[in-house]
């Protein structure tokens, strides 16, 4: 492994680590680490070009972001060498970082306490889970009720997308959503209400009703999301259907005492009272009372079966 000595000053490491690319390794963030394999991989196997970002660490434990451009050389079939640039986007990164707080900052204000008092307390004191969003799918504000449902703090959840509240696959398609009804205003949820799977902190699924409707503030388009837990709606539901269902069955059993038992109880006593009298009268020839027997037998299960439905 070649590496030039400005790859070297970008991760702060010395001279004589030249080529051990074990160090650069483990000076890439964790998080990092499977992507930029599997990266490498698919460069290796499909010979495709690298034009990859992310973060790590110098040698000196200060955290950098990084763009690697690779290009395979081939012999034959085979990649036998990647060459490409490293570049530093670390002072890109953090104007990007700071553009985006001043906009969430002025989005945040635009409907903060201050500017508008009632709006916030109506915003804090509903009793659905709401979140406010930019046109770029940004969170702007949650309340109390929505940080309870999905487990996170209102500071985990500012700045972030709102996908990181979705299960697939409107996590991944969400933003084309946004794009979709800014460009052509054909509104698919936008005042209207559907049912979604949400996405807790711990990766346990809810069922909400979302509905969604949009206002502008200053030209500046949001979208205002309103949300429903339907979990506690359903169990009570299936409660209800559970009494339903019980209900049902008791019916049935008062029905089948009725219209079955209540004969079956009698033709029992009949065969008891033939019986009492044929063997005061010498008895019935044994083929024929072996039948008897079974035939009475037989009404008494079917008796005590219904019997236990009641």
């Amino acid at each position: 492994m070649q590496v030039d000595p400005r790859v070297l000053q970008i991760f702060e490491i010395d001279d004589q680590e030249i080529g051990d690319f074990e160090k650069f390794h483990t000076l890439i963030a964790e998080d990092s680490r499977m992507r930029l394999t599997e990266i490498y991989r698919n460069c290796l196997k499909d010979v495709t070009d690298i034009d990859t970002q992310f973060q790590a660490y110098t040698e000196r434990g200060r955290a950098i972001w990084v763009r690697v451009v690779g290009i395979p050389k081939i012999d034959g079939s085979e990649v036998v060498e990647i060459s490409g640039l490293v570049q530093d986007l670390s002072a890109f990164k953090r104007k990007e970082t700071e553009f985006r707080d001043q906009i969430l900052r002025r989005d945040s204000h635009a409907y903060s306490g201050d500017s508008n008092p009632i709006f916030a307390k109506m915003f804090e004191s509903a009793l659905d889970s709401m979140a406010i969003i930019n046109s770029k799918g940004i969170i702007c504000s949650v309340n109390q009720m929505l940080c309870e449902l999905f487990q996170y703090s209102s500071e985990e959840l500012f700045g972030k997308n709102i996908s990181i509240l979705m299960e697939e696959p409107d996590r991944s398609k969400h933003d084309g959503y946004i794009q979709r009804y800014l460009e052509t205003g054909e509104p698919h949820i936008i005042r209207k209400s559907r049912e979604v799977q949400g996405l807790r902190r711990d990766k346990s699924l809810i069922p909400l009703e979302l509905s969604v409707s949009e206002f502008a503030i200053a030209e500046e388009k949001y979208f205002l999301g309103s949300i429903r837990d339907l979990s506690l709606r359903r169990a009570d539901g299936s409660a209800k259907l559970e009494d339903e269902c019980e209900g049902s069955r008791k019916e049935l059993a008062g029905r089948l005492a009725h219209e079955v038992n209540n004969p079956l109880a009698i033709l029992l006593l009949q065969t008891e009272i033939i019986e009492e009298r044929l063997r005061n009268n010498g008895g019935l020839p044994e083929e024929l009372e072996g039948r008897f027997i079974k035939m009475r037998e037989s009404i008494k299960r079917i008796h005590y079966t219904v019997k236990s439905f009641q």
